[in-house]
């Protein structure tokens, strides 16, 4: 990475003058395709768990279960005993 003439020990972070110029654009255009996956799996993270949210929130609209609140709180309401129930 360092220039011909520079120690590689003495680079220094934001001084182009230091770094070879041809190395750099090579060490650059290897890591675009990684950046980019990692990028992209961001954003596809993001979506996921935006549906995910929504899909709680739906559940506990159409089945009243008290999800979300039973998460907090450790205590489920039912309105009727449960089937496993002896």
């Amino acid at each position: 990475m360092a220039a011909p003439s520079v120690d590689p020990a003495a680079l220094v972070p934001g001084v182009p003058e230091m770094v070879d110029k041809v190395a750099w654009d090579q060490m650059r255009a290897m890591r675009k395709p990684f950046i980019t996956v990692h990028v992209d799996a961001f954003y596809a993270l993001l979506v996921v768990a935006f549906f995910h949210v929504v899909g709680v929130i739906l559940a506990e609209i159409r089945n009243g279960s008290n999800l979300i609140s039973a998460t907090f709180t450790g205590k489920k309401l039912l309105s009727s005993p449960p089937e496993d129930a002896e």
